[in-house]
C-alpha cells in the first residue's frame, strides 16, 4: 500500500527537478538577449541624458566647448602628436575593479556615433579605458576630438565579442561605400567608409592626422576573440542628409532603449509562470493524498431525470478506462438520474457519458478542493452543473444541453 505514493512522490521530484533545468537552460539562453538589451538600454540613457544638456545648453556654452576641442585638435596637429595604443591596449588587457556610476558616465560622454547598416547607437567617451569600452566607444589618445573640419582624424575604438553587449562585434561587416553618422555638440556629420584594413598592433600610420583631411576611423580587436590584430573602418566626411538610414535609427534607438521593458515582462510572465506550475503540482499532490467522491445526478434539458445512462471513468487524456480492484469504474443512473462511483484519488478525470450506444461525449472533472471531497464538472457545449441535489451526498446536478455525437 506504501508503494503507489512513493512512486508518485519520486514521480514529482523528477517533474520538479526537469522544470528546474529547463528553467536554467532557458536563462543561459536568454543571458546574452538580456544582457546586450540591459547595455543598449543604458547607452540610450547615457545618449538621452547628452542629447538632453546639449539641447538645453545656449549656443554660447556650445560653442566655448566646440572652440575648446578645435583648440586641443590644433595642438595635435602643430604638435605632430603621434596616435597612443597605449590606453587601448591597457584597457583590453586589465580589468579595473574600482566603482564607477552613472554620472561618471555622463561627465565623460562627448557625442555619439551611429551605424546604420549593424543598428548601432553608442555614445563616445572622450578617454579610454576598460570602464567605456565597456559600455561604448572612446577616443583614441592623441588623436582629434570628433569635432570635424580640415586637418582632423578621429579614432574611435571598441570591444567586440563581449557576451554582455554587442557594440563593435558586427563592425567587419561594413563595407566601402557604407555611411555612419557623429553627432555632437548639435551638430550630425556623416562619414562614408574609403578603406577598410587591418594592422599590427605596434602600427600607428593609418590613425594620423592627414593635411586638409577630415577623418573617422573605427577601430576594434581581430581575429574575433583572438585580438592580436586591430581592425579599421575608415571615413571620410560628407555632407549630412535627412535619409531613410537616419530616420531608422532614430526608430532603432527607441526601440533599443524601451527592449529592456519587453524582457522585463517576458521575465514577469516566465517567473509567474513557472511559479503557477510549482503552485499547481503542489495542488495536484495535495489532491493525490485524499479521496474524493464521485456522486452526481443527471437531468434532460426540461429538468427531467435521465436514467439507464452509462457512465465511464477515463484517465485526464482519454485514453485508459480507470480501474478499481481490476475492475473498470462504469456504472449507469438509477431511475432518479442519481449514480454513486464510489471515492477516486485526487486527480484530473474524464467522464464519458453514453446517452446510446451511438450518442457520447466527455465531460472533465476536478476535486473540488483540498478541504471539499467531491468532483467538479468542467462546463462545455454539452452539460452544465447547475447546484447540487443533496448537501450530504456533495452530489451537483448536471443537466444535458444538446445530444451531439461524440
Amino acid at each position: 500500500m506504501k508503494k503507489p505514493p512513493r512512486k508518485r512522490k519520486t514521480v514529482r521530484v523528477m517533474d520538479i527537478l526537469m522544470l528546474l533545468f529547463l528553467t536554467i537552460g532557458v536563462l543561459l539562453l536568454a543571458y546574452p538577449f538580456v544582457s546586450d538589451a540591459l547595455n543598449n538600454f543604458l547607452d540610450q540613457q547615457l545618449i538621452t541624458v547628452y542629447q538632453h544638456q546639449a539641447n538645453k545648453e545656449n549656443q554660447a556654452v556650445v560653442q566655448k566647448v566646440i572652440k575648446k576641442m578645435n583648440e586641443k585638435n590644433a595642438e595635435l596637429v602643430k604638435n605632430k602628436a603621434e596616435p597612443g595604443m597605449d590606453q587601448y591596449d591597457q584597457a583590453i588587457q586589465k580589468k579595473e575593479k574600482r566603482k564607477v556610476d552613472k554620472t561618471y558616465y555622463q561627465e565623460h560622454t562627448i557625442a555619439v556615433l551611429e551605424i546604420p547598416k549593424i543598428n548601432l547607437s553608442l555614445p563616445i567617451f572622450d578617454e579610454t579605458n576598460e570602464y567605456f569600452l565597456q559600455k561604448g566607444t572612446s577616443l583614441l589618445e592623441g588623436t582629434s576630438y570628433p569635432t570635424g573640419g580640415k586637418n582632423t582624424h578621429a579614432v574611435l575604438s571598441g570591444h567586440r565579442g563581449l557576451s554582455t553587449a554587442r557594440l563593435f562585434t558586427d563592425l567587419p561587416k561594413l563595407a566601402i561605400g557604407d555611411t555612419f553618422y557623429i553627432e555632437i555638440n548639435k551638430q550630425h556629420h556623416a562619414y562614408k567608409v574609403d578603406n577598410i584594413q587591418t594592422i599590427e598592433p605596434t602600427n600607428t600610420e593609418p590613425l594620423k592626422i592627414q593635411a586638409n583631411k577630415d577623418l573617422v576611423t573605427l577601430m576594434t580587436c581581430t581575429p574575433y576573440m583572438i585580438n592580436t590584430h586591430r581592425l579599421l573602418v575608415r571615413g571620410h566626411r560628407v555632407p549630412y542628409k535627412e535619409t531613410n538610414e537616419t530616420t531608422k535609427m532614430k526608430r532603432i534607438s527607441f526601440i533599443q532603449a524601451h527592449l529592456i521593458y519587453l524582457w522585463g515582462l517576458l521575465g514577469i510572465i516566465g517567473s509567474c509562470l513557472i511559479i503557477w506550475i510549482l503552485w499547481h503540482w503542489t495542488i495536484l499532490g495535495m489532491w493525490e493524498k485524499r479521496q474524493y467522491a464521485l456522486r452526481f445526478s443527471l437531468i434532460d434539458r426540461v429538468g427531467l431525470p435521465l436514467n439507464e445512462v452509462l457512465i465511464t471513468v477515463y484517465d485526464s487524456h482519454k485514453k485508459k478506462i480507470i480501474t478499481r480492484t481490476q475492475e473498470e469504474i462504469s456504472d449507469v443512473t438509477n431511475q432518479n438520474g442519481f449514480i454513486d462511483l464510489g471515492e477516486l484519488p485526487g486527480k484530473y478525470y474524464q467522464v464519458k457519458i453514453s446517452l446510446s450506444p451511438t450518442h457520447s461525449f466527455f465531460v472533465k472533472i476536478r476535486p473540488k478542493s483540498r478541504t471539499e471531497n467531491y468532483f467538479i464538472f468542467r462546463k462545455n457545449r454539452y452539460i452544465r452543473m447547475i447546484g447540487t441535489k443533496d448537501r450530504q451526498l456533495d452530489s451537483p446536478i448536471i443537466q444535458i444541453r444538446r445530444k451531439d455525437k461524440s
